[in-house]
Protein backbone atom coordinates (compact mmCIF):
# COMPACT_ATOMS: atom_id res chain seq x y z
CA UNK A 1 0.00 0.00 0.00
CA UNK A 2 0.77 3.25 -0.16
CA UNK A 3 2.88 4.67 2.48
CA UNK A 4 2.76 9.21 3.52
CA UNK A 5 5.45 11.22 4.59
CA UNK A 6 4.96 15.01 5.83
CA UNK A 7 8.03 16.50 5.03
CA UNK A 8 9.52 19.99 6.30
CA UNK A 9 12.00 21.80 4.12
CA UNK A 10 14.35 24.77 5.31
CA UNK A 11 15.04 27.33 2.05
CA UNK A 12 17.85 27.13 -0.23
CA UNK A 13 19.02 30.63 0.38
CA UNK A 14 18.49 31.21 4.04
CA UNK A 15 20.78 34.19 5.56
CA UNK A 16 22.54 32.86 8.91
CA UNK A 17 19.77 34.77 11.05
CA UNK A 18 17.36 33.01 9.36
CA UNK A 19 15.88 36.29 8.08
CA UNK A 20 14.73 36.98 4.06
CA UNK A 21 14.51 41.04 3.37
CA UNK A 22 13.91 42.40 0.35
CA UNK A 23 15.48 45.64 0.52
CA UNK A 24 18.97 44.08 1.42
CA UNK A 25 19.91 42.38 -1.60
CA UNK A 26 18.27 39.40 -0.89
CA UNK A 27 14.99 39.56 -2.73
CA UNK A 28 14.61 35.50 -3.40
CA UNK A 29 12.64 32.92 -1.03
CA UNK A 30 13.30 29.83 -2.83
CA UNK A 31 12.69 25.72 -1.80
CA UNK A 32 14.13 22.43 -3.53
CA UNK A 33 12.09 19.07 -3.17
CA UNK A 34 14.60 16.70 -4.57
CA UNK A 35 13.92 14.19 -7.21
CA UNK A 36 12.63 10.71 -5.89
CA UNK A 37 9.85 7.70 -6.85
CA UNK A 38 6.75 9.64 -4.85
CA UNK A 39 4.33 12.27 -5.81
CA UNK A 40 4.39 15.51 -4.23
CA UNK A 41 0.40 16.30 -2.92
CA UNK A 42 0.39 20.42 -3.70
CA UNK A 43 -2.93 21.14 -1.86
CA UNK A 44 -0.68 20.13 1.11
CA UNK A 45 1.45 22.71 0.62
CA UNK A 46 2.45 25.28 2.94
CA UNK A 47 4.73 28.24 3.50
CA UNK A 48 5.29 29.07 6.66
CA UNK A 49 7.25 31.27 9.05
CA UNK A 50 6.82 35.17 10.60
CA UNK A 51 6.01 38.59 9.00
CA UNK A 52 8.39 41.43 10.80
CA UNK A 53 7.61 45.04 10.12
CA UNK A 54 9.72 47.97 11.16
CA UNK A 55 8.96 51.50 11.25
CA UNK A 56 12.94 52.24 11.24
CA UNK A 57 15.65 50.33 11.85
CA UNK A 58 14.89 47.31 14.84
CA UNK A 59 11.86 49.84 15.96
CA UNK A 60 8.90 48.30 15.59
CA UNK A 61 5.66 49.82 15.02
CA UNK A 62 3.06 50.70 17.88
CA UNK A 63 -0.68 51.19 18.04
CA UNK A 64 -2.24 54.59 16.55
CA UNK A 65 0.80 54.96 13.71
CA UNK A 66 -0.06 55.05 10.36
CA UNK A 67 1.69 51.29 8.79
CA UNK A 68 -0.42 49.28 6.64
CA UNK A 69 -0.34 46.20 4.18
CA UNK A 70 -3.16 45.35 2.14
CA UNK A 71 -5.54 43.64 4.06
CA UNK A 72 -6.87 41.22 1.86
CA UNK A 73 -3.46 39.58 0.83
CA UNK A 74 -1.57 39.63 3.71
CA UNK A 75 1.57 38.15 3.94
CA UNK A 76 0.89 36.76 0.25
CA UNK A 77 1.60 40.47 -0.69
CA UNK A 78 5.36 40.00 0.07
CA UNK A 79 5.03 37.42 -3.53
CA UNK A 80 5.52 39.30 -6.40
CA UNK A 81 6.33 36.51 -8.83
CA UNK A 82 6.19 32.08 -8.06
CA UNK A 83 7.78 30.54 -10.10
CA UNK A 84 8.39 26.14 -10.20
CA UNK A 85 10.85 24.48 -12.11
CA UNK A 86 12.10 21.00 -12.54
CA UNK A 87 15.17 20.48 -9.94
CA UNK A 88 16.96 18.36 -12.41
CA UNK A 89 16.21 19.77 -16.13
CA UNK A 90 15.60 23.13 -14.94
CA UNK A 91 12.56 23.68 -17.00
CA UNK A 92 10.20 26.16 -16.25
CA UNK A 93 6.92 24.44 -15.54
CA UNK A 94 5.17 27.65 -14.17
CA UNK A 95 5.67 30.81 -13.42
CA UNK A 96 2.78 33.78 -12.60
CA UNK A 97 4.40 37.11 -13.23
CA UNK A 98 2.24 39.75 -10.39
CA UNK A 99 1.62 36.86 -8.58
CA UNK A 100 0.30 39.59 -5.72
CA UNK A 101 -2.12 41.02 -7.93
CA UNK A 102 -3.01 38.19 -9.56
CA UNK A 103 -4.09 36.71 -6.31
CA UNK A 104 -5.99 40.33 -5.32
CA UNK A 105 -8.63 39.60 -8.06
CA UNK A 106 -9.26 35.89 -7.42
CA UNK A 107 -9.62 36.29 -3.62
CA UNK A 108 -12.33 38.87 -4.16
CA UNK A 109 -13.99 35.84 -6.36
CA UNK A 110 -13.41 32.95 -4.20
CA UNK A 111 -13.72 33.96 -0.51
CA UNK A 112 -15.91 35.79 1.82
CA UNK A 113 -15.16 38.35 5.12
CA UNK A 114 -16.36 35.23 6.74
CA UNK A 115 -12.98 33.81 5.45
CA UNK A 116 -11.00 36.74 5.94
CA UNK A 117 -12.01 37.19 9.77
CA UNK A 118 -11.84 33.58 10.98
CA UNK A 119 -9.74 31.09 8.93
CA UNK A 120 -7.32 33.54 6.89
CA UNK A 121 -6.84 35.70 8.95
CA UNK A 122 -5.34 32.90 11.13
CA UNK A 123 -3.15 31.89 8.37
CA UNK A 124 -2.60 34.22 6.03
CA UNK A 125 -2.39 37.58 8.06
CA UNK A 126 -5.47 39.26 6.17
CA UNK A 127 -8.49 40.93 7.99
CA UNK A 128 -12.06 43.01 6.55
CA UNK A 129 -11.05 45.95 8.53
CA UNK A 130 -8.29 47.69 7.54
CA UNK A 131 -7.46 49.58 11.01
CA UNK A 132 -7.97 45.85 12.70
CA UNK A 133 -5.80 44.55 10.23
CA UNK A 134 -2.85 46.82 11.12
CA UNK A 135 -3.11 46.45 14.79
CA UNK A 136 -3.65 43.00 15.36
CA UNK A 137 -0.90 41.78 12.01
CA UNK A 138 1.97 44.37 12.20
CA UNK A 139 1.85 45.44 15.93
CA UNK A 140 4.07 43.68 18.35
CA UNK A 141 5.06 41.82 15.18
CA UNK A 142 3.25 38.53 15.77
CA UNK A 143 2.20 38.04 12.86
CA UNK A 144 3.03 34.17 11.99
CA UNK A 145 1.55 32.55 9.08
CA UNK A 146 1.11 28.78 7.42
CA UNK A 147 0.00 30.03 3.86
CA UNK A 148 -0.66 27.87 0.73
CA UNK A 149 0.32 28.89 -2.87
CA UNK A 150 -2.51 29.22 -5.05
CA UNK A 151 -1.21 27.75 -8.63
CA UNK A 152 -2.60 24.79 -11.30
CA UNK A 153 0.42 22.88 -10.79
CA UNK A 154 -0.19 22.58 -6.83
CA UNK A 155 -3.71 22.29 -7.39
CA UNK A 156 -3.45 19.46 -9.90
CA UNK A 157 -2.79 17.14 -6.98
CA UNK A 158 -0.71 14.88 -7.21
CA UNK A 159 2.40 15.39 -9.57
CA UNK A 160 5.53 13.16 -9.71
CA UNK A 161 8.83 14.09 -8.47
CA UNK A 162 10.93 11.24 -10.24
CA UNK A 163 13.16 11.78 -12.78
CA UNK A 164 11.51 8.85 -14.88
CA UNK A 165 8.19 9.83 -16.42
CA UNK A 166 8.44 12.59 -13.62
CA UNK A 167 9.40 16.01 -13.44
CA UNK A 168 12.67 15.46 -12.06
CA UNK A 169 11.96 17.23 -8.42
CA UNK A 170 10.79 20.33 -8.18
CA UNK A 171 12.86 24.29 -7.04
CA UNK A 172 10.05 26.31 -5.75
CA UNK A 173 11.39 30.34 -5.94
CA UNK A 174 9.05 33.06 -4.89
CA UNK A 175 10.32 36.80 -5.63
CA UNK A 176 9.61 39.16 -3.29
CA UNK A 177 8.12 42.47 -3.27
CA UNK A 178 9.87 45.46 -2.33
CA UNK A 179 9.01 47.01 0.73
CA UNK A 180 7.74 50.06 -1.21
CA UNK A 181 4.99 47.61 -2.57
CA UNK A 182 4.35 46.01 0.27
CA UNK A 183 3.93 48.92 2.63
CA UNK A 184 2.10 51.86 3.08
CA UNK A 185 0.48 54.64 4.84
CA UNK A 186 -3.29 55.67 4.82
CA UNK A 187 -4.46 58.74 3.33
CA UNK A 188 -1.00 60.08 1.31
CA UNK A 189 1.10 60.36 3.94
CA UNK A 190 4.30 58.65 4.85
CA UNK A 191 4.90 59.79 7.91
CA UNK A 192 5.50 56.67 9.81
CA UNK A 193 5.83 54.45 7.03
CA UNK A 194 8.70 56.48 5.14
CA UNK A 195 11.51 54.56 6.90
CA UNK A 196 9.87 51.28 7.21
CA UNK A 197 10.75 47.41 6.16
CA UNK A 198 9.43 44.31 6.53
CA UNK A 199 11.26 40.79 6.55
CA UNK A 200 10.42 37.19 6.35
CA UNK A 201 11.72 35.21 9.57
CA UNK A 202 12.26 31.21 10.01
CA UNK A 203 10.49 30.04 6.81
CA UNK A 204 10.13 26.40 5.95
CA UNK A 205 8.02 24.40 3.53
CA UNK A 206 5.59 21.82 4.67
CA UNK A 207 4.09 19.22 2.29
CA UNK A 208 3.02 15.42 1.69
CA UNK A 209 4.83 12.85 -0.48
CA UNK A 210 3.39 9.72 -1.00
CA UNK A 211 5.10 7.14 -2.39
CA UNK A 212 2.96 4.54 -4.17
CA UNK A 213 2.67 0.67 -3.80
CA UNK A 214 5.08 -1.28 -5.73
CA UNK A 215 2.76 -1.85 -8.58
CA UNK A 216 1.54 1.56 -9.50
CA UNK A 217 5.36 2.87 -8.91
CA UNK A 218 6.03 0.11 -11.56
CA UNK A 219 3.53 1.21 -13.85
CA UNK A 220 4.89 4.58 -13.85
CA UNK A 221 8.24 3.51 -14.48
CA UNK A 222 7.67 1.63 -17.37
CA UNK A 223 5.10 3.90 -19.63
CA UNK A 224 6.38 5.49 -22.00
CA UNK A 225 5.28 8.48 -21.59
CA UNK A 226 3.17 10.34 -18.79
CA UNK A 227 1.57 13.79 -18.70
CA UNK A 228 -0.64 16.46 -16.52
CA UNK A 229 -2.48 19.16 -17.99
CA UNK A 230 -3.71 21.90 -15.32
CA UNK A 231 -5.30 25.35 -15.24
CA UNK A 232 -2.29 28.30 -14.27
CA UNK A 233 -2.23 32.14 -15.31
CA UNK A 234 0.17 34.00 -17.65
CA UNK A 235 0.19 38.01 -16.39
CA UNK A 236 0.93 41.05 -18.46
CA UNK A 237 1.27 44.66 -18.20
CA UNK A 238 -0.15 47.68 -19.64
CA UNK A 239 -0.92 51.39 -19.29
CA UNK A 240 -4.04 53.33 -20.45
CA UNK A 241 -4.23 57.79 -20.33
CA UNK A 242 -6.50 58.73 -22.77
CA UNK A 243 -11.09 58.40 -23.29
CA UNK A 244 -10.54 55.91 -26.08
CA UNK A 245 -8.09 53.34 -24.28
CA UNK A 246 -6.99 50.60 -26.54
CA UNK A 247 -4.65 47.77 -25.77
CA UNK A 248 -3.57 45.06 -27.88
CA UNK A 249 -1.83 42.03 -26.82
CA UNK A 250 0.04 38.16 -27.58
CA UNK A 251 -0.45 36.36 -24.99
CA UNK A 252 0.93 33.55 -25.94
CA UNK A 253 -0.92 30.97 -25.15
CA UNK A 254 -3.00 28.31 -26.78
CA UNK A 255 -6.21 27.24 -24.45
CA UNK A 256 -7.05 30.70 -22.69
CA UNK A 257 -10.09 30.03 -20.85
CA UNK A 258 -10.59 33.59 -20.17
CA UNK A 259 -8.81 36.62 -19.02
CA UNK A 260 -9.31 38.92 -16.11
CA UNK A 261 -7.97 42.46 -15.65
CA UNK A 262 -7.53 44.78 -12.70
CA UNK A 263 -6.17 48.12 -12.69
CA UNK A 264 -4.11 50.79 -9.89
CA UNK A 265 -3.09 54.44 -11.03
CA UNK A 266 0.34 53.85 -12.17
CA UNK A 267 1.48 56.93 -9.79
CA UNK A 268 0.05 54.40 -6.67
CA UNK A 269 2.74 52.20 -7.78
CA UNK A 270 5.57 51.64 -5.85
CA UNK A 271 4.95 54.12 -3.23
CA UNK A 272 4.36 54.22 0.72
CA UNK A 273 2.02 56.86 0.09
CA UNK A 274 -0.75 54.12 -1.53
CA UNK A 275 -1.53 50.60 -1.79
CA UNK A 276 0.02 48.89 -4.77
CA UNK A 277 -1.40 45.79 -4.51
CA UNK A 278 -5.47 47.09 -4.13
CA UNK A 279 -7.73 46.37 -7.26
CA UNK A 280 -9.10 49.99 -7.86
CA UNK A 281 -11.30 51.58 -10.39
CA UNK A 282 -9.77 53.31 -13.02
CA UNK A 283 -8.88 56.75 -11.16
CA UNK A 284 -9.26 59.90 -13.41
CA UNK A 285 -7.32 62.67 -10.66
CA UNK A 286 -9.34 61.61 -7.52
CA UNK A 287 -12.26 60.02 -8.63
CA UNK A 288 -13.29 56.73 -10.29
CA UNK A 289 -13.42 57.23 -14.07
CA UNK A 290 -16.76 56.74 -15.46
CA UNK A 291 -16.71 54.11 -18.38
CA UNK A 292 -19.18 54.37 -21.04
CA UNK A 293 -18.30 51.27 -23.33
CA UNK A 294 -16.57 48.14 -22.69
CA UNK A 295 -15.54 45.78 -26.21
CA UNK A 296 -12.97 42.86 -25.93
CA UNK A 297 -11.68 42.07 -28.98
CA UNK A 298 -9.54 39.06 -30.93
CA UNK A 299 -7.49 40.51 -34.02
CA UNK A 300 -9.43 43.11 -34.13
CA UNK A 301 -12.53 41.95 -33.81
CA UNK A 302 -15.30 41.29 -31.14
CA UNK A 303 -15.30 38.38 -29.15
CA UNK A 304 -16.69 36.51 -27.83
CA UNK A 305 -19.52 39.15 -27.07
CA UNK A 306 -20.95 40.32 -30.48
CA UNK A 307 -22.05 43.31 -28.75
CA UNK A 308 -20.46 46.29 -27.14
CA UNK A 309 -21.16 46.33 -23.02
CA UNK A 310 -22.43 49.95 -22.70
CA UNK A 311 -22.76 50.31 -18.98
CA UNK A 312 -25.33 51.94 -16.64
CA UNK A 313 -23.25 55.37 -16.89
CA UNK A 314 -23.96 55.64 -20.27
CA UNK A 315 -28.09 55.61 -19.73
CA UNK A 316 -27.55 57.10 -16.57
CA UNK A 317 -24.86 59.67 -15.51
CA UNK A 318 -25.77 59.82 -11.67
CA UNK A 319 -25.83 56.20 -10.73
CA UNK A 320 -23.73 55.17 -8.03
CA UNK A 321 -23.87 51.40 -8.57
CA UNK A 322 -21.14 49.03 -10.24
CA UNK A 323 -22.60 48.27 -14.19
CA UNK A 324 -23.83 44.64 -13.40
CA UNK A 325 -23.34 42.89 -16.62
CA UNK A 326 -19.39 44.25 -15.97
CA UNK A 327 -19.77 42.86 -12.60
CA UNK A 328 -20.75 39.62 -13.80
CA UNK A 329 -18.90 39.21 -16.75
CA UNK A 330 -15.51 39.18 -14.30
CA UNK A 331 -16.57 36.79 -11.98
CA UNK A 332 -16.94 34.46 -15.13
CA UNK A 333 -13.96 35.29 -16.40
CA UNK A 334 -11.92 33.42 -12.66
CA UNK A 335 -15.06 31.28 -11.86
CA UNK A 336 -16.70 30.19 -15.35
CA UNK A 337 -20.24 30.34 -14.21
CA UNK A 338 -19.55 28.86 -11.14
CA UNK A 339 -22.80 30.62 -9.31
CA UNK A 340 -20.42 30.89 -5.58
CA UNK A 341 -22.86 33.50 -4.23
CA UNK A 342 -21.39 32.97 -0.38
CA UNK A 343 -17.82 33.13 -1.73
CA UNK A 344 -17.33 36.75 -2.66
CA UNK A 345 -16.29 39.86 -1.59
CA UNK A 346 -17.65 41.91 -4.53
CA UNK A 347 -20.37 44.32 -3.32
CA UNK A 348 -22.48 47.55 -3.77
CA UNK A 349 -19.33 48.44 -0.48
CA UNK A 350 -16.39 47.12 -2.37
CA UNK A 351 -17.92 48.00 -5.95
CA UNK A 352 -19.21 51.38 -6.54
CA UNK A 353 -18.67 54.87 -8.57
CA UNK A 354 -18.54 56.67 -5.03
CA UNK A 355 -15.17 56.42 -4.37
CA UNK A 356 -12.36 58.91 -3.39
CA UNK A 357 -8.82 58.96 -4.00
CA UNK A 358 -6.79 58.29 -0.96
CA UNK A 359 -8.53 60.34 1.86
CA UNK A 360 -10.40 62.98 -0.35
CA UNK A 361 -13.90 63.19 0.03
CA UNK A 362 -16.36 61.05 2.31
CA UNK A 363 -15.59 57.73 0.57
CA UNK A 364 -11.99 57.09 0.73
CA UNK A 365 -10.99 54.14 -1.61
CA UNK A 366 -7.60 53.24 1.02
CA UNK A 367 -10.48 53.20 3.94
CA UNK A 368 -13.30 50.97 2.20
CA UNK A 369 -14.70 48.20 4.22
CA UNK A 370 -13.95 44.23 3.46
CA UNK A 371 -10.30 44.65 2.34
CA UNK A 372 -11.12 47.39 0.11
CA UNK A 373 -12.10 47.68 -3.72
CA UNK A 374 -12.62 44.67 -5.89
CA UNK A 375 -13.25 46.51 -9.16
CA UNK A 376 -12.16 44.35 -12.25
CA UNK A 377 -13.01 43.73 -16.05
CA UNK A 378 -13.28 40.13 -17.46
CA UNK A 379 -14.34 37.37 -20.10
CA UNK A 380 -14.63 34.33 -20.15
CA UNK A 381 -14.26 32.30 -23.14
CA UNK A 382 -14.63 28.81 -22.15
CA UNK A 383 -17.45 27.80 -19.92
CA UNK A 384 -18.31 24.45 -20.03
CA UNK A 385 -16.34 21.37 -18.36
CA UNK A 386 -13.81 19.97 -20.67
CA UNK A 387 -13.52 22.81 -22.59
CA UNK A 388 -10.14 23.83 -24.39
CA UNK A 389 -10.86 27.55 -24.85
CA UNK A 390 -9.61 30.34 -27.45
CA UNK A 391 -6.17 30.23 -29.37
CA UNK A 392 -3.91 33.62 -28.07
CA UNK A 393 -0.76 32.15 -29.78
CA UNK A 394 -1.65 33.33 -33.47
CA UNK A 395 -4.29 36.06 -32.57
CA UNK A 396 -4.04 38.81 -30.70
CA UNK A 397 -6.05 40.00 -27.62
CA UNK A 398 -7.82 43.76 -27.12
CA UNK A 399 -9.70 45.50 -24.62
CA UNK A 400 -11.20 48.98 -26.06
CA UNK A 401 -13.00 51.12 -23.29
CA UNK A 402 -14.66 54.38 -23.95
CA UNK A 403 -13.68 56.21 -20.61
CA UNK A 404 -13.29 59.68 -18.64
CA UNK A 405 -9.51 59.49 -18.84
CA UNK A 406 -8.59 63.48 -19.36
CA UNK A 407 -6.33 64.69 -16.74
CA UNK A 408 -3.26 63.05 -17.82
CA UNK A 409 -4.11 60.27 -15.27
CA UNK A 410 -1.80 57.16 -16.02
CA UNK A 411 -3.51 53.56 -14.80
CA UNK A 412 -1.88 50.98 -14.92
CA UNK A 413 -3.27 47.40 -16.67
CA UNK A 414 -2.69 43.91 -15.19
CA UNK A 415 -3.81 41.41 -17.45
CA UNK A 416 -4.28 37.65 -16.34
CA UNK A 417 -4.96 35.24 -19.04
CA UNK A 418 -6.66 31.60 -17.50
CA UNK A 419 -5.46 29.01 -19.65
CA UNK A 420 -4.36 24.80 -20.07
CA UNK A 421 -0.98 23.66 -20.07
CA UNK A 422 0.07 20.29 -20.50
CA UNK A 423 3.73 18.83 -18.81
CA UNK A 424 5.09 16.10 -20.95
CA UNK A 425 7.38 13.41 -19.05
CA UNK A 426 9.07 10.85 -21.26
CA UNK A 427 11.23 8.40 -19.51
CA UNK A 428 14.71 10.31 -18.50
CA UNK A 429 14.86 12.85 -21.56
CA UNK A 430 13.08 15.66 -19.23
CA UNK A 431 9.90 17.62 -19.20
CA UNK A 432 8.38 19.48 -22.35
CA UNK A 433 6.04 22.01 -21.58
CA UNK A 434 3.06 22.98 -23.66
CA UNK A 435 0.89 25.72 -23.69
Amino acid sequence: MATIQNIEILPNNVPSDGKIKSNAGNPLLSFNIGSQNAFLNGATLRIQGKLNVYKTGTTRPVTGENIRINSRLGVLGCFEQLNIESMKYKTDLETINNYNRMLSSMLANVSNVQDHIATLSQTHGTCPNWKLNTESNLIENNNYFCTSLPSGLLSFGMVPLSETNGIGGMTINLNLASSESFLFGTGGTTTDVADAYYELEDCRLIAEITTPDPQTLQKLLTAKQNSITFNTVYGDYATINSTNAIINRSLGVSNCLGVFINFVKDSFLNTKSADSLSTYPIINNVSPSNIREIIFLKDGVKYPNDYSLETNFKTNSNVAAADPQRVELFKNSIMANKHTKNNTLISPLTDNRIFKSRASGLNPVDKAPNTGPTFGLGVAYNTLPGGDGVDFKSSNFGLQLDVDLDTNSANAIYIFAHHKQTLLMSGNQGVQVMK
